[in-house]
């Protein structure tokens, strides 16, 4: 199987526990970062850096919640 249909079969399943609400924000950051891959002048890159730590930052919240509230087991 190629990296390519690999990929494709495996859209839309969630990682081992995990949960949507985790899942929406792993999207968000990497969609945030292919805008920033493909951001054409240094303008648009700065911005979407900017987007992408927000969405970093964003998805590290939730799991240190999740973490902290299952008594700190990762």
């Amino acid at each position: 199987m190629s990296y390519a249909s690999n990929v494709n079969a495996n859209a839309g399943m969630m990682l081992p526990e995990s949960t949507p609400e985790r899942e929406e924000l792993r999207d968000k950051v990497w969609d945030a970062w292919n805008q920033y891959v493909d951001a054409i002048t240094e303008r648009q890159r700065k911005a979407l850096r900017k987007r992408f730590h927000q969405a970093a930052e964003e998805l590290a919240g939730y799991d240190a919640k999740v973490n902290e509230n299952q008594g700190g087991r990762s």
